[in-house]
Order: C-alpha cells, then structure tokens, then sequence
C-alpha cells in the first residue's frame, strides 16, 4: 500500500512538473508554440529504497529542454 501512495504521489509531481513546464512554454513572450516530446522514465522502490524518476523534455527538432533526474521527493 505504502509503494503505491509513493507511485500516485509521484505521479501527481509529474504532472506538475509538467503543468508549469507547459506555462513557461506560454507565457506570452510572442513566440510560436511548438511540439514537445516528453520522455518519463519510473523505477519502482524496492526493499524501502525510494522511486526513482528520469524526466526528459526535447523540442521537436530533438534539443533537450530540460531534465530531471532524482528520487520522489526531489521532484518538486
């Protein structure tokens, strides 16, 4: 139970990350909006060791954006 409230935690630090990523994308500077792949990588705890979570954003030209990498409660 403890791993899964970990996960659903984790993931609602994702999309937050995600949330204000997309409004810095958008935060009227005039320029065009464009396609961003975003690659999100989860390995689940294991004997008490926390989730791990890569985050990778790259523009749709294939330039890194941004990057995360850390353990849950780093993501925030």
């Amino acid at each position: 139970m403890f791993k899964r409230k970990k996960l659903v935690l984790f993931t609602l630090l994702l999309i937050t990350f995600i949330v204000v990523l997309s409004g810095c994308f958008k935060s009227g500077n005039g320029k065009k909006t464009a396609t961003y792949q975003l690659t999100v990588n989860v390995t689940e705890a294991t004997e008490g060791n926390p989730i791990y979570g890569d985050i990778i954003v790259l523009s749709e030209k294939g330039a890194k954006v941004a990057q995360k990498t850390g353990n849950a409660a780093q993501f925030n």
